[in-house]
């Protein structure tokens, strides 16, 4: 055994310690009582308060806390006081201490004992005779003993039937003797246990206290009550106050005011008559008439008038008023024919009926003569309504009233229910029952007492109850929330009138609609006569659909009891969701859920409504009205003998509707559906449900008898109707357990299998465990428990057994062979005198046991055959069936057994078949069976009644003596596959023995004639065609005449089959219910168009308002795992938990929580009753539906390509992200995960949608509460539960191919059987020299056609072509034949070679044979587990390979590729989805993981991945669906083969040893071929839609084969060429083209992870789209200073690039835009070549005009305009071509209004606004100088055709921009152009300063005739800055010889040589420098970069070495 630790909370701690604690002290006191101490006061004082403590210790806010009783079990502290109350205290010297101590553990054991805990009573019964001997005690020891017992008692129902009649006396004689209110309690809980009244209990407690005391005139036990006006008058005064109630407490004597009683008396007193009236009220539950009249009546203890003075009397006690407001209920109210007519939804209607106006009468009026509560109905509606109005609101603090007000709710509920409130009456309920209900109204105080505070402590006060008091636990709140709850029960009977008056109302639509179609009067709505058709679609009509919905809201305005479409009923309920009470949260969520989901649930009715029309389904459903309120009411109660009786009648009844012969017991469906609308499976469960003492059986022989016919009515109801079959399927382990009739209970749940392939299908383990145990129980007694085996293990509708259930069974039965073979066992070898001798129950169990092991061993078992091979010998078997003293009883499970066991076999080399045709006794055998068929048919033609009962039906009972009946039985079910079995296989045709043909041509002549008389009565088609493919195989067989054989050919091939097989009593159910059907089938479908007109379109537009393409829900199915309800109804509901806005959705995590603890809450609360956990299950399933929703209403916000953005996306997704996190913080997994394994089937599937939406898109905060989840609680049954239902699905899916293969075996036998009588037919005529006429031809192919058209519907169940058996193949017709590849045949089963002129027809009956719902729920387990570890959560991919923690650990990856292998060689349209979910799964669950890939391929995964990939179609699949599974299948390959890692490496390198390179090749190869069809072509011959889509589809799938190819090249050792993988291929040329262009467009990168060198390939659809010029961009501009500033910067280039990646993708889509862009290169070659050749041309052409030296137009030949014009053209053309490919390539950008402004402030120094963080790297502005010069090269290109071409040479710079070099040179001095500009402006200001001063003082020297011009100032500047840029001024400037002189040497001297040092030297040095430097600055960078391209990694900076040493290669990254 293991042991686990884990962490508990301080407060646990400290509840533990608190309890151990006591341990000592108690061990003390008893170790000192035992040694004789007495005890002192100060010790008796500590244990009492001890004591006290530990009282209180148990109770929670006044609950019982079964935690904290568990602590005291646990510690023994139970043991303890009970050891302390066995100590002796008479005569003691301590005995007051003890005496108190007793006290206080009586009154700990009694808070043990407090709640309903059966483990609590069940360890303290032990000692329960202790205890009843302690009550007789004298004093008070006494009666703490008998509080005591009562706890213990209390609704324990094993402990209330054990206690005799004496102990009744013994406790009414205590009573007799001490008035003590603890004997009353003793006595009440003997009258109802568990809410089961016991009236043999009540009658005689009646008797005995109250009958038996007024005899005995001192024995006063009793308080005695009347009114003043009856003391009056019984004593002759009127002292008394007539309207008061007066008590005596002596018996009469004296009289006391009850109020003053109540208020001054003795408490003891007071109690005493508080406890009388319970107990009253309990000995009258349960409509107990006897006690009823003792009481109101004969004795008059309670009239009507006192107990309603008392209750209007204002003056008692208002908890006094309670109980006698309780009292009137059980006395005045619930009594007599009173019956509930609101409890229930009503669904049957009689049809004349509806619509028809009927007065409304008060219910006292109508009601039943007899009834008395009509004549006190009107003075309690009076009373009530007077009451309910002075009670608006409730107070915490006045907990009586509270009390009071509950009763009075509970009396309405009563009332309500039983149709005395209707109309306006309830319409007026509603507001009082609204302000109770509504909290807010609600105060801690009485406004007297708040008052009386001061106005702020009373507003505080108000406010914290108001916000926060009122919704804790506490004992004054439990008050309030019972009334409430109370309230919420009345309006929920006023929700079922609303929804009663609705569903009667929307019927009278369809009704009025019908008549107008009829042309009757009184017709109406005939526009909505279009939703009568199956077909109607509300997009095609949609004036009718308005119309709909029009009719519809008026309907349900008209019936709205409220007015302001229920604001403030939503208000109400959401508030009252918060109070801490589980009940409260239940019911607020059950009332919120049903009023907004008014229509659906009216729809889902009206599809179940049933309307009755004929005179027999009138009386019957008036009838039912009378006769189910009182088997409801009966059902809950301990019957009395009467009452019983009267449950046997009503059951008889009911069982004699539900069939439509009592001989045939044929299936009465319309009877059944009126009782299933009943409720009546309901109230059957209730009655059977009741719990019993199985030990007691003998006191409960009346019960017995009635869940005898309960059970047999469940038959009969069960017969045929897969509704009752499944309702009883999903209690199959609560039916199992019920005891007393076990014998109705085998056969009731034999037909929960009978003719239900889904039942037998899904048939639990567990049950096959359980019945077979129940057997070995009950033993021979009930043999019925074998044929509920029988049933589940063949199934019915297809005569095929189910191999799972065989091998279970047998398993168990091996198990448990001793005690149920014994009978077998024990007789070994004389089995003959058992059927002889033994007794029917022993025949009866033969029968059945033997029956079983036959049909066990049927399908060709081997190991089944083994075993039964063990129990019966050949030779018994064979002397068995030649025994003619024998009956055909006896033998007919002796021959199945011989057939199964010996004959037809998994073993072609059996023994016991090979010699069977030469033993003389089968001979024998089939000799006296040709004398027994001849009587039979002599019988059967004498007695016409007989022949139709014993062909129709099968006998009840084994047979002691010869019974034509079971002969007829024993052909059918035995001879008849006998001998096809026989003469099939093993009768030898030529044999010499002429004894044996001539018998052959006698049996198949008696044959013959019996078909001929048995073909007017058989009913089943089963054994009809049984019958005749027999009788064909013995006519194959004989040497019968032509004749003989043609006659049986013409006569039954197709008459029939074609006569519809009815018995008489059928043909007259359809004659008289034809009609009836039709109307209610109509009824049906209008409902279902109705709720399609509701639901509106169903798209995220019409439902939630979003502007979107998608669908609101993908798959309309309501059974889909994806559905939810579409209409207004269910996004109001929706929106109650949630604030809404167009943008997005808040979830409200208070309202939301609430949803989830009501999930918890329902899971967690066992239920009573059938109805009740109905309601559950549908609460939870609404809840699951409304948390699901909303997240899916965020996802549909998504577009429907939103993968394809994710970033314009991302609010939305971080919205359902936002939502997700919301519900996991509330605990959602936690609380709804363990309904994995306890809730019912559609609560499991809502539970798995919950879970996959909260993990939608790998949320990894959920994923990691779901790990957190596992290792907190161990939680082992998550793991249990999902390998379960992959199991479920699993054996599913492996009897689905079991059945598959048992059909198709006898496909070809049938086919093959006809071929040979076709033969034989044509070889005898050919003998006789002539031809076998057409009608013989003809016969045989209708025989074929008729006799096997199951065929083609199994097939086309599993979406197998008509025309082939194979499973896979490539000769599919949805892959293009030109792209098969013909390098290899692929091998098919072969078909069978028979010409069938005809195709078999369909056979509608089985078209669903195999159609079982997926109860596993597998796609969902499937995609919960893929998400779990989506985005490689590598902990969670551990835990689902192994749980260490847990004590038993489940391989959930290896049950998935369990699953796979079942599977994958069978895939066809039905299941290929859940293909390629499995594979997904396994992707998501190994991605990443090491350890869970090495799982993978150690279960032979790559077994199938080659079986898949070696395959381009599956049966029926489209060619989307392969695809989608190809590419799956691709990425599993890639993630198994992707890592270098050296844990893998042996993994990987034994994968790529397994896996098929060729095929992998060839599908790379296919979809090449296929993806260049041309798109015509494609559409035309594989019928695709969307084919464009599709050939994109195509050719991603073939990309990710071929580079799994290349993954394979990458991997060491490996030799994947395309030369040595095409050795095979035929079209080498064409594969090689398909080789180039997938590596054309195949890219790859390295990664460095854990260090190891990974090579990843990938796709690149257009090597254009990232353009040269963006790449060199990058290249050389990225950041890369340091590792982290590359790696930012590169990410900022990288949003920039995608972008314009997107661009350039949307630009190449145009056919124009990609030519122009994509020839880019090309235009800028041209221009240059064009503008050499126009500059070559000008350069040797061009002469001046040396007339005219100022023009500038030159001299050129005559042809040079010619040439301009024609070269200058073709320039013009290819510039625009530039500048437009530039324009779109670059799209420049103009500046925005707020750039504009911030230049404009930069400009003058103000402030500018910020800018955005990131700035477009790649963005080209408008205002550049790259936009320029494109405009300006344009421009000049014009310009130069009208100057003569002279701008061509400003042309001849565009050879920069495209040379690195220049560019470089031409930065070198842009780069730093701001220091050179302000140099050159230094300069000029230099150039200035000498200018001025040569003005000033050599202005000698400028001589104009030189060019020296210095007149003026400007003349001077303009004169300096032009010579001295050039040269310096100093050599241009001299000084002219008039002028020499030494003087202005000097001066010139100075004037020279500092501009020569200033400007020439060091200015124009400065600005080289700074070119230079620029210039080397960029070399250098350049040699920088080129450096880290190629020797380190661009992402991480590893260098090469790194890459060289992990890796094979490195590549150069430049």
């Amino acid at each position: 055994m293991r042991f686990g630790s884990a962490k508990v909370t301080p407060t646990l701690a400290e509840q533990f310690n608190f309890a151990a604690g006591v341990v000592p002290l108690f061990q003390k006191l008893l170790a000192d009582k035992k040694n004789g101490v007495s005890l002192t006061y100060q010790q008796a004082t500590r244990v009492i308060i001890t004591l006290r403590e530990l009282s209180d210790f148990m109770l929670v806010h006044g609950e019982p806390n079964k935690d904290r009783q568990k602590l005291l079990r646990n510690l023994m502290i139970v043991e303890l006081m009970v050891d302390l109350l066995h100590l002796p205290i008479v005569n003691m010297p301590d005995q007051g201490f003890m005496t108190n101590i007793f006290g206080g553990a009586y009154d700990a054991l009694l808070g043990y004992l407090l709640g309903d805990s059966r483990k609590n009573e069940l360890y303290i019964a032990k000692q329960m005779d202790f205890f009843f001997s302690q009550i007789s005690l004298p004093g008070e020891l006494g009666i703490w003993s008998a509080s005591m017992v009562t706890e213990l008692i209390r609704d324990n129902r094993q402990i209330v039937d054990r206690i005799p009649k004496t102990h009744i006396d013994a406790f009414v004689e205590l009573l007799f003797k001490n008035r003590n209110y603890r004997y009353l309690d003793m006595l009440n809980v003997l009258c109802v246990c568990d809410g089961v009244s016991l009236p043999e209990n009540q009658n005689y407690i009646t008797k005995k206290w109250l009958v038996e005391s007024k005899q005995k005139s001192n024995a006063i036990c009793c308080f005695l009550t009347e009114t003043g006006e009856s003391l009056n008058n019984s004593k002759r005064t009127n002292k008394y106050d007539v309207s008061r109630t007066y008590v005596s407490i002596d018996g009469g004597r004296q009289w006391q005011a009850l109020d003053e009683f109540a208020t001054t008396a003795n408490s003891l007193d007071v109690k005493f008559l508080v406890h009388q009236l319970e107990l009253f009220e309990k000995l009258s539950t349960g409509r107990n008439e006897y006690v009823n009249e003792i009481i109101t009546e004969s004795l008059c203890y309670l009239t009507w008038e006192e107990a309603f003075m008392c209750l209007k009397d204002e003056r008692l006690p208002s908890d006094l008023r309670a109980k006698y407001c309780s009292l009137i209920i059980s006395l005045f109210i619930d009594i007599g024919d009173n019956f509930s007519v609101l409890n229930r939804v009503k669904l049957t209607f009689i049809y004349e009926n509806i619509g028809v106006s009927r007065k409304r009468t008060d219910r006292a009026k109508s009601i039943v003569s007899g009834v008395a509560s009509a004549r006190f109905f009107p003075a309690l509606r009076e009373w009530v309504e007077k009451f309910l109005d002075n009670t608006k609101d409730m107070t915490a603090s006045e907990k009586p009233y509270n009390l009071l007000v509950r009763q009075v709710l509970r009396m309405v509920y009563y009332l309500a229910t039983f149709g005395y409130y209707q109309g306006d009456d309830v319409a007026a309920l509603m507001m009082p029952m609204l302000s109770l209900m509504d909290g807010t109204n609600d105060k801690p105080l009485p406004t007297h007492d708040l008052e009386a505070l001061s106005a702020e402590e009373s507003k505080k006060l108000v406010e914290e109850y108001s916000t926060t008091g009122r919704f804790l636990p506490s004992e004054v709140n439990k008050a309030v929330v019972d009334a409430k709850l109370m309230a919420m029960d009345v309006l929920e009977i006023i929700f079922n009138l609303r929804f009663n008056n609705r569903l009667e109302k929307f019927i009278n639509i369809f009704k009025q609609m019908d008549y107008a179609i009829k042309g009757l009067p009184n017709g109406n709505y005939k526009e909505l006569a279009p939703l009568l058709r199956e077909d109607f679609d509300i997009h095609d009509d949609p004036k009718v659909t308005s119309k709909a919905r029009a009719y519809l809201a008026n309907m349900m305005e008209e019936t709205a009891f409220l007015k302001d479409k229920g604001v403030r009923m939503k208000t109400i309920l959401l508030d009252l969701s918060r109070y801490q009470y589980d009940a409260m949260i239940t019911k607020t969520m059950q009332l919120l859920t049903r009023y907004f989901s008014a229509h659906d649930l009216l729809f889902e009715r009206a599809v179940q409504a049933q309307v009755v029309i004929n005179k027999e389904s009138v009386e019957m459903f008036v009838i039912l009205s009378q006769k189910l309120p009182v088997l409801r009411r009966l059902a809950n109660a301990k019957m009395s003998p009467e009452q019983i009786k009267t449950m046997s009648e009503i059951l008889d009844t009911l069982i004699g509707y539900c069939v439509i012969d009592p001989i045939t017991e044929e299936s009465h469906k319309m009877n059944q559906d009126i009782l299933y609308n009943q409720g009546i499976i309901a109230d059957i469960f209730d009655l059977l449900g009741q719990k019993i003492d199985i030990k007691l059986l003998d006191q409960y022989e009346g019960l017995r008898n009635v869940i005898r016919k309960a059970f047999n009515f469940l038959k009969v109801m069960a017969r045929d109707n897969p509704d009752v079959q499944q309702r009883l399927f999903d209690r199959l382990t609560e039916l199992l357990v019920v005891r007393g009739a076990e014998n109705e209970m085998a056969e009731a749940l034999t037909e929960v299998f009978t003719r239900n392939k889904n039942n037998c299908l899904r048939c639990p383990k567990d049950f096959i465990k359980k019945v077979l145990k129940l057997q070995c129980e009950v033993g021979i007694e009930v043999p019925q428990f074998l044929g509920i085996l029988q049933a589940a293990v063949k199934v019915e509708e297809i005569n095929l057994p189910i191999k799972g259930n065989q091998a279970r069974v047998m398993k168990f039965f091996m198990e448990e062979r001793e005690r149920i073979a014994r009978l077998l066992d024990v007789n070994k070898g004389k089995i003959a005198s058992v059927l002889k001798k033994g007794t029917e129950t022993e025949l009866h169990y033969f029968v059945n046991l033997v029956d079983l092991l036959a049909t066990c061993a049927e399908g060709e078992n081997k190991f089944i055959e083994s075993i039964c091979q063990t129990i019966f010998s050949v030779d018994e078997l064979l002397d068995i069936l030649i025994d003619n003293s024998l009956y055909s009883c006896h033998k007919k499970p002796i021959l199945r057994f011989l057939l199964w066991v010996y004959i037809n076999t998994g073993d072609d080399s059996s023994a016991a078949g090979s010699t069977i045709n030469e033993d003389m006794r089968l001979w024998g055998f089939l000799r006296a069976l040709i004398s027994e068929i001849k009587g039979v048919i002599k019988h059967l033609k004498s007695s016409t009644n007989d022949a139709k009962s014993f062909v129709s039906t099968s006998p009840t009972s084994v047979c002691k003596e010869p019974n034509h009946h079971w002969t007829v039985f024993y052909i059918f079910e035995a001879v008849v596959p006998f001998l096809d079995i026989f003469y099939k296989n093993y009768y030898s045709k030529d044999s010499s023995m002429t004894e044996q043909h001539n018998l052959t041509n006698d049996l198949g002549k008696v044959l013959i004639e019996f078909t001929e008389l048995v073909s007017h009565y058989i009913t089943d088609p089963i054994r009809s065609k049984q019958l005749i493919k027999t009788v064909t195989t013995i006519l194959q067989m004989s040497s019968l005449g032509k004749k003989d054989i043609e006659h049986f050919q013409s006569r039954f091939a197709s008459g029939l089959y074609n006569q519809e097989m009815l018995s008489d009593s059928r043909r007259k159910y359809q004659e008289i219910y034809k009609g009836e059907e039709e109307i209610n089938a109509s009824l049906n479908i209008f409902a279902v168009m109705m709720k399609k007109c509701y639901g509106g379109e169903n798209t995220a537009l019409a439902q939630l308002g979003f502007s979107n393409d998608r669908k609101y829900i993908d798959n309309e199915d309501e059974s889909s795992p994806e559905f939810l309800p579409l209409g207004e109804d269910f996004q109001t509901l929706v929106e109650c938990f949630t604030k809404k806005d167009i943008k997005e959705t808040k979830v409200v995590e208070e309202m939301a929580e609430k949803l989830i603890d009501c999930v918890w809450i329902l899971d967690h609360t066992s239920f009573t009753n059938e109805k009740a956990k109905l309601e559950a299950s549908r609460l939870t399933v609404v809840c699951l539906k409304l948390l699901r929703a909303f997240i899916h209403n965020e996802e549909r916000r998504l577009p429907s390509d939103w993968e394809d953005n994710l970033k314009s996306n991302e609010k939305i997704l971080l919205q359902i992200k936002s939502v997700q996190c919301s519900l996991n913080k509330l605990s959602a997994i936690e609380k709804v995960v363990p309904l994995l394994t306890k809730g019912s089937n559609e609560a499991v599937k809502e539970t798995l949608s919950f879970l996959v939406s909260l993990l939608y898109n790998g949320n990894l905060e959920v994923q990691n509460e779901f790990m957190n989840y596992f290792l907190s609680t161990r939680e082992e049954t998550f793991f249990f539960s999902i390998k379960n239902h992959m199991q479920i699905s699993l054996m599913a899916t492996k009897e689905k191919k079991s059945l598959i293969s048992q059909h198709e075996t006898k496909i070809a036998e049938a086919v093959g059987q006809m071929k040979h009588l076709k033969k034989m037919l044509l070889d005898r005529e050919a003998t006789k020299g002539s031809r076998l006429g057409s009608t013989a031809m003809l016969s045989s192919k209708m025989s074929l056609k008729q006799l096997y058209s199951s065929t083609t519907s199994l097939r086309k169940d599993l979406g197998t072509p008509k025309k082939s058996l194979m499973d896979n193949g490539y000769l599919d017709n949805k892959i293009h034949p030109k792209v098969l590849t013909e390098k290899k045949e692929v091998a098919t089963p072969t078909s069978i070679n028979i010409h069938v002129e005809e195709e078999p027809e369909i056979d509608n009956a089985l078209l669903e044979a195999l159609s079982a719902n997926d109860d596993g729920h597998i796609e969902l387990v499937l995609k919960l587990l893929g998400l779990m570890c989506d985005g490689q959560h590598n902990e969670i991919q551990h835990y689902l390979r192994d749980q260490p923690d847990n004590i038993k650990s489940i391989n959930l990856i290896a049950e998935i590729i369990t699953f796979l292998q079942v599977i994958y060689s069978n895939i066809n349209a039905t299941n290929i989805d859940l293909v390629q979910e499995l594979f997904q799964t396994l992707l998501e669950v190994s991605a990443g993981n090491f350890h869970n890939q090495i799982v993978c391929f150690e279960h032979k995964i790559i077994d199938y991945v080659n079986h898949i990939i070696r395959l381009f179609s599956f049966s029926s699949c489209e060619l989307p669906e392969v695809l989608d599974l190809k590419k799956t299948v691709s990425e599993l390959i890639v993630a198994l083969i992707e890592e270098n890692n050296p844990e893998i490496a042996a993994n990987v390198e034994e994968i790529k040893e397994s896996i098929d390179h060729v095929a992998i090749l060839e599908n790379v190869f296919t979809y090449y071929k296929l993806y260049n069809l041309e798109l015509e072509e494609f559409e035309k011959d594989l019928e695709i839609e969307d084919a464009k889509s599709c050939k994109e589809q195509i050719l991603d799938v073939g990309f990710r084969y071929f580079h799994i190819l290349l993954r394979l090249r990458d991997l060491p050792g490996t030799n994947v060429t395309l030369e040595k993988l095409s050795e095979s291929f035929d079209e080498k040329e064409l594969l090689k083209n398909c080789w180039d262009y997938f590596q054309e467009h195949t890219m790859s990168i390295e990664v460095l992870k854990d260090n190891n060198l990974q090579k990843i390939h990938f796709k690149v659809k257009s090597v254009d789209v990232l353009r040269e010029d963006v790449k060199e961009q990058l290249k050389w501009n990225v950041d890369r200073t340091s590792p982290s500033n590359k790696q930012r910067d590169f990410v900022d280039w990288s949003a920039d690039i995608i972008n314009d990646i997107k661009y350039q993708t949307k630009i190449m889509a145009n056919p124009l835009a990609r030519f122009l862009v994509k020839h880019e290169n090309l235009w800028h070659k041209l221009v240059i070549m064009v503008t050499l050749i126009l500059n070559l041309v000008m350069l040797l052409s061009f002469t001046a005009n040396s007339n005219d030296v100022f023009t500038t137009k030159p001299l050129y030949p005559t042809w040079y305009p010619y040439f301009l014009y024609t070269f200058g053209g073709i320039h013009v053309v290819l510039s625009f071509i530039l500048v437009l490919a530039y324009f779109i390539s670059n799209r420049p950008t103009l500046p925005s209004w707020s750039d504009i402004i911030n230049d404009i402030k930069g400009l003058f120094g103000f402030e500018t606004t910020q800018k955005a963080a990131h700035e477009n790297k790649l963005e080209v502005k408008f205002f550049t100088a790259q936009t320029i010069y494109y405009l300006i090269f344009f421009a000049l290109s014009f310009s130069a055709l009208f100057f003569d071409g002279y701008f061509y040479c400003v042309h001849l710079f565009h050879i920069v921009p495209r040379s690195q070099m220049l560019m470089r040179v031409l930065q070198a001095v842009t780069l730093n152009g701001k220091s050179l500009l302000l140099v050159a402006v230094l300069g000029v200001l230099i150039i200035w300063i000498y200018a001025v001063a040569g003005f000033a003082f050599v202005r000698y020297a400028f001589i104009d005739d030189d060019g020296l011009y210095c007149n003026t100032m400007l003349q001077c500047f303009v004169t300096s800055l032009r010579f001295g840029i050039i040269e310096g001024i100093q050599n241009y400037v001299g000084i002219p010889a008039k002028y020499a002189s030494f003087n202005h040497y000097t001066v010139r001297m100075l004037y020279d040589v500092t501009f020569f040092i200033i400007f020439v030297t060091i200015l124009m040095n400065i600005i080289f420098g700074i070119i230079v430097d620029t210039f080397s600055e960029l070399r250098n960078i350049k040699w920088e970069t080129d450096q880290d391209m190629k020797n380190f990694c661009f992402i991480c900076s590893r260098s090469n070495y790194d890459f060289e040493h992990y890796g094979q290669v490195y590549i150069d990254y430049s």
